[in-house]
C-alpha cells in the first residue's frame, strides 16, 4: 500500500519475485528475478477535494457580471439542493447576458480532475439555456468547457442547442436548456478536467436569452 499516491494519479510498476536470504535483493537479501515487464495502474481512494462550496457562506469568492434584461446572478433562499441558499438567474422575455464567474483559478494536479455541481432550470427551450466555461489564462480568453474534447461531461452534459434564429449571446451553441433538474432534486453535473492537468484553470458559468 502507497498512501502518498494520490487518488486517481497514474503509476508505473514493475514487479519482481525474491528468494529470501540467499543474495543481495533489496527486499530480503534474497535473489531477485529480471522480470523488467512494466504494468500500468491508477491510485484508487478518498478523493482529494480542491473546492467545496455549498453556497451557505455567502457570495465570497464569486463574481457576477452581465448586461441586458435581468438581473446578475444572486444568491436566493426560494430553491436549493442542501442548505437553504442556492445561486439564481432569471429568464427575461429580453436579450441578456449573465456570468457568474469563480474570481481564483484553481490549480489542477498531475493528475485527473472532475468539476463536480448541481442545477435546476426552466428556461424557453431552445431558445434560452446556460454553458459553463473555462479559461486558462487567468479569465482572459474563455471557452466551452468542450471545447476540443466533446466527451468531457461525464454525466449531466448539454441538453441542447441555443437557436440562432434571434439574437440570444450564446445562439448556436451547445447548452443546457428548457427544463434540467426540478425543485428541491438538482440535477448533478460531471466534466473530466484530465486534459487541464498541472494547469490553472477559471470557471465560469454563463446564462444567455433572447
Amino acid at each position: 500500500t502507497d498512501s502518498s499516491a494520490a487518488s486517481g494519479a497514474e503509476l508505473h510498476y514493475v514487479v519482481r519475485a525474491e528468494e529470501s536470504g540467499v543474495g543481495a535483493g533489496p527486499c530480503d537479501a534474497g535473489v531477485e528475478d529480471d522480470n523488467l515487464v512494466e504494468r500500468v495502474g491508477v491510485a484508487s481512494g478518498p478523493d482529494t477535494v480542491l473546492i467545496d462550496d455549498d453556497v451557505e457562506s455567502g457570495a465570497a469568492g464569486w463574481t457576477a457580471t452581465g448586461s441586458g434584461g435581468g438581473a446578475n446572478f444572486a444568491i436566493v433562499t426560494t430553491d436549493h439542493r442542501s442548505g437553504t441558499h442556492s445561486w439564481f438567474v432569471s429568464d427575461p422575455n429580453v436579450i441578456s447576458d449573465r456570468r457568474l464567474e469563480r474570481t481564483d483559478a484553481i490549480s489542477l494536479p498531475p493528475y485527473p480532475a472532475r468539476l463536480e455541481f448541481w442545477q435546476h432550470m426552466i428556461s424557453e427551450p431552445t431558445y434560452d439555456g446556460g454553458v459553463l466555461e473555462l479559461s486558462t489564462d487567468g479569465g482572459t480568453t474563455w471557452t466551452d468547457a468542450l471545447d476540443g474534447n466533446p466527451g468531457r461531461f461525464l454525466a449531466g452534459g448539454y441538453t441542447g442547442v441555443i437557436s440562432s434564429n434571434f439574437q440570444n449571446p450564446l445562439a448556436g451553441r451547445a447548452a443546457w436548456e428548457g427544463t434540467v433538474g426540478a425543485t428541491g432534486n438538482f440535477a448533478r453535473s460531471e466534466l473530466d478536467l484530465g486534459d487541464f492537468r498541472n494547469q490553472s484553470v477559471s470557471f465560469r458559468l454563463r446564462f444567455g436569452s433572447d
